[in-house]
């Protein structure tokens, strides 16, 4: 029962954690305008000067692309871990819907069991353990791996 409630409250910490970085990105800062009515006069000069502005507002505020991106870069799998290699630094974990998965852990990796922090030759004594690892999709790179007690 103590497993079961740590490790809900590990995955509900992951979670808490994704939706507030997602939520980050929101807050875009405006464009030359503001929302507010104000035109920039820098695009009135000329059609040039229009073109260049627009064109670089469109790369500067670009919410629905970048917003989507984010969201795809961070993912979280649950399974069990079938190997560690030091040397390689990285971890397998498999479970039924993913298969196994190989994620890189680098300097920057958590490792927790429970709530503590734990050291890579840690985690490969616990093969056959089962894992949370949140991890970025891109890269493959692990953020956080834990181990529920």
């Amino acid at each position: 029962m103590a497993l079961n409630r740590k490790f809900v409250l590990i995955l509900a910490i992951l979670m808490l954690g994704t939706a507030f970085l997602t939520g980050c990105g929101e807050g875009e800062e405006p464009g030359p305008d503001g929302g507010t009515g104000i035109t920039d006069p820098s695009g009135a000069a000329g059609e040039e000067g229009t073109d260049q502005e627009s064109d670089t507002r469109e790369e500067e505020t670009d919410p629905a692309g970048e917003g989507e991106e984010e969201k795809e870069e961070a993912a979280t799998i649950n399974g069990t871990l079938k190997a560690a290699d030091g040397a390689e630094g990285t971890v397998t974990i498999e479970n039924e819907t993913d298969g196994e998965l190989v994620l890189e852990v680098d300097d920057k990796s958590r490792i927790l069991e429970g709530e503590s922090e734990i050291t890579f030759d840690d985690l490969a004594e616990n093969i056959g353990s089962e894992v949370i690892a949140k991890y970025n999709t891109q890269t493959k790179v692990v953020t956080v791996i834990g181990i529920p007690d």
